[in-house]
């Protein structure tokens, strides 16, 4: 999965992340590699979104390009285990 279809399935209400076929670990976006094991290998992970939000900030002051869309939040959330996706 690129970090492109990442931003437009979560666009569009999907929330996936990708598991390491290797050792389980799970990244949210999408990498080129396990930050665990290093592993080049993943699987689709869908997400369920549920969970507390951890920290969030509001941008008022964009950089360019995204002037137009301030103000938005930018929001850090901890996924509630079991929430689609075990060990997460």
């Amino acid at each position: 999965m690129t970090s492109r279809e990442f931003l437009e399935r979560a666009g569009a209400g999907e929330l996936i992340g990708i598991r390491c076929t290797k050792c389980g670990d799970l990244a949210i976006p999408p990498r080129e590699l396990c930050p665990a094991c290093h592993h080049r290998g993943w699987e689709e992970a869908r997400l369920s979104g549920e969970g507390t939000i951890a920290s969030y900030t509001v941008i008022r002051v964009a950089p360019r390009g995204h002037a137009g869309d301030v103000p938005y939040a930018i929001v850090a959330v901890q996924l509630r285990k079991g929430s689609g996706c075990s060990g997460a």
